[in-house]
């Protein structure tokens, strides 16, 4: 019984710790979003050197 109990517990923690990753991930996805593209289309765009 005892057993059942841990195992449902570890469940439990492990649900709640991959949840947090996947909110971490999309934070940072969603921090990214608004940003403006840094690409540059070579031929028609000369990148100026710094």
């Amino acid at each position: 019984m005892f057993n059942f109990i841990k195992q449902v517990g570890d469940y439990t923690k492990g649900t709640f710790q991959a949840a947090r990753y996947i909110r971490q991930g999309l934070a940072v996805t969603f921090d990214y979003m608004p940003r403006r593209p840094i690409t540059v289309q070579y031929p028609y765009e000369k990148l100026i050197p710094s």
